[in-house]
């Protein structure tokens, strides 16, 4: 077996790198309001 890197795993699977700035959380207001539901149930 060999190991494959991270972005290539991701790639595999379909998903896009992300461009938006480092440490702040108001980038992505749909994953931002995924956290919340999922922190309050």
């Amino acid at each position: 077996m060999k190991g494959a890197t991270l972005l290539a795993t991701l790639q595999g699977f379909g998903v896009t790198p992300s461009f938006s700035r480092p440490r702040l959380s108001d980038d992505n207001a749909f994953c931002e309001a995924l956290f919340r539901t999922l922190k309050h149930r």
